[in-house]
């Protein structure tokens, strides 16, 4: 993604599509909350200090290189209460639609269920965060271990990630992210003692 509205798009895609934040039905909840009828005066005011904050995380991502999955959880508090505001929504328009002796019950259900379903669904999807999920890789430990017990001492890895080159008390030179031929160029110009192939890493590299 190239240019200011290629990285804005991919940070608003990548936020939508967690499924750690409950997406895709966070993103429903969200739209409902924003475009609730009824704009009074206060809630502008309420609405504008949630679009700066958001607005501000967002400038600040575009500032940087490259944005980690863990870098979009400031974006998280703004999207819980405008789903919050979602549920409350959705569940009165439903309530709308039963006897007004029901309503109450009705509309209390929805907010149940919605808060429930969105809740079970984060949950489920935390675990498949890739960032949250490195302490079950022990195997990368185990192999930074096992290179400092073959060579120890000093010692340069071309790799991913610094797991491996720290546990083997080495420098890491970063593993390009380019075609094939410029890759061994480069390989062959910094001249590392090893290279760390990872095969969870085989989509980035």
């Amino acid at each position: 993604f190239q240019g200011i509205a290629g990285r804005t798009a991919y940070i608003v895609v990548a936020v939508g599509g967690k499924m750690g934040f409950g997406s895709p039905l966070i993103c429903v909840l969200v739209l409902a909350g924003i475009l609730r009828p009824r704009w009074a005066e206060r809630k502008w005011l309420q609405e504008g200090l949630l679009l700066g904050g958001a607005g501000l995380t967002l400038v600040i991502l575009l500032s940087l290189r490259f944005v980690w999955g863990r870098y979009l959880f400031p974006f998280l508090p703004f999207l819980v209460l405008w789903a919050a505001a979602g549920v409350d929504s959705i569940s009165a328009w439903i309530a709308r639609w039963v006897p007004q002796t029901l309503a109450p019950r009705t509309a209390m259900a929805s907010r149940t269920l919605l808060t429930a379903a969105l809740l079970l669904w984060a949950l489920l999807g935390l675990p498949k965060e890739g960032e949250l999920a490195e302490a079950k890789l022990s195997y990368v430990k185990e192999a930074g271990l096992w290179l400092n017990a073959y060579k120890p001492g000093p010692k340069n890895l071309m790799a991913v990630g610094s797991t491996v080159p720290y546990y083997a008390n080495g420098t890491e030179f970063y593993l390009p992210y380019t075609d094939s031929t410029r890759a061994l160029a480069y390989i062959h110009r910094k001249k590392p003692d090893f290279i760390v192939l990872q095969a969870d890493e085989l989509e980035t590299r």
